[in-house]
C-alpha cells in the first residue's frame, strides 16, 4: 500500500515542487496573489525555462523571479510575454 504522504513517482514530485516554486516566485516577486489560471499560465509558459536556466536556484524569497530576470535574453518568447504580463517587476 502506497503512503499518500510520500509519493513514489519522481516526476509527480518534481511537478509539485515546480508548481509550488512558481507560485512562491510569482507571489514574492509581485507582492500579489496570482489566480489559479495565472499560475497555470506561468507554469505552462515558463516551467521549461525555469528548469533549464535556473536548475540550481533554491525557490523562495524571489530567487526564481530574479533568475528569470537575470537570464531574460535566454527565456522563450512565450515565457517572456507571460512574465511581462504577470510579473511586471521582472521586466528587464
Amino acid at each position: 500500500m502506497q503512503d499518500q504522504n510520500h509519493p513514489e513517482d519522481p516526476a509527480m514530485l518534481r511537478s509539485a515542487i515546480l508548481i509550488v516554486a512558481l507560485a512562491i516566485c510569482a507571489t514574492t516577486a509581485t507582492a500579489q496573489t496570482l489566480t489559479k489560471s495565472q499560475r497555470l499560465e506561468l507554469k505552462q509558459n515558463c516551467g521549461a525555462d525555469i528548469k533549464r536556466l535556473c536548475t540550481g536556484v533554491k525557490a523562495g524569497e524571489g530567487r526564481l523571479a530574479q533568475c528569470i530576470r537575470d537570464k531574460r535574453e535566454a527565456v522563450s518568447p512565450a515565457c517572456a510575454k507571460t512574465v511581462d504580463e504577470l510579473l511586471p517587476q521582472a521586466k528587464g
